[in-house]
């Protein structure tokens, strides 16, 4: 039922501004920038969040919206792809090779224990800043997603820009946004797919 799934949505938005409130409070005030390599440091956390219902869902709405539908026919890349969670789900929908790329090698690792646990044949793991895509691969992909990166890279554009050489023309650039939002003197954690 929708408004179940919404309410499951808006809780682990709570839970996930909470958790960042309280243990990044320097990210939160702009002392200290939110880095890869903080984010690492939290990989379980993330991994459960990401792996919820309720992310799920986000990314299931987000690649429909987008048009990369059950069935999906044609390449994909995930940029940032964590511990392969989003990826799974990517490689799980379409009838293509999915590629996940994350600049951490142990996040990259895990993916690749998740995706052989779960005998999926279709889905592959590189160690990769996803700003440098475009040195690695051609006009290849039918569609680029990045579900849990692009509120994290100090330049956005960059990674867009390389997304963008590596798609097909007429190919599809997928873009989940986690941003913290201030309204009115208060911080708000806020998800939407872009």
């Amino acid at each position: 039922d929708k408004e179940l799934r919404e309410m499951r949505v808006n809780e682990l938005v709570e839970a996930h501004r909470k958790f960042i409130l309280r243990t990044l409070p320097e990210v939160i005030r702009g002392e200290k920038t939110l880095t890869m390599e903080t984010l690492s440091h939290l990989r379980v956390y993330f991994d459960q969040i990401m792996s919820s219902e309720p992310y799920r869902y986000l990314r299931r709405v987000t690649m429909d919206f987008a048009g990369i539908k059950p069935g999906f026919e044609g390449d994909v890349l995930d940029l940032g792809c964590g511990t392969g969670v989003s990826t799974i789900q990517v490689a799980e929908r379409v009838r293509g090779r999915v590629v996940g790329v994350d600049s951490s090698e142990k996040n990259v690792e895990a993916a690749k224990i998740r995706a052989k646990e779960l005998r999926l044949d279709n889905v592959e793991f590189r160690v990769m800043d996803a700003r440098d895509v475009h040195k690695h691969f051609g006009e290849e992909f039918e569609a680029v997603t990045a579900f849990a990166l692009m509120h994290y890279v100090p330049n956005p554009e960059a990674v867009v820009a390389a997304a963008y050489k590596v798609l097909k023309p007429g190919g599809i650039l997928c873009i989940g946004l986690d941003r913290f939002v201030k309204r009115e003197g208060e911080i708000i954690f806020n998800i939407e797919p872009l």
